[in-house]
């Protein structure tokens, strides 16, 4: 990441929604320590039920 998008991550953090979001990645990236990718794959793969859903299903 560039130092502007750094930044800008930074200051996401700071807004209530995208703290929880900034949460839930750390949390990941603790216990899978994988790149987005490699994570979009392993839902894909165990989780095929919450994959076929119609869009903005909650799961």
């Amino acid at each position: 990441m560039n130092a502007d998008g750094a930044v800008a991550a930074s200051m996401l953090t700071q807004n209530d929604e995208w703290a929880v979001v900034a949460q839930r990645i750390a949390l990941l990236k603790r216990h899978f320590d994988k790149s987005g990718s490699a994570l979009k794959t392993l839902i894909y793969d165990r989780l095929p039920d919450a994959v076929d859903r119609p869009l903005r299903t909650k799961i």
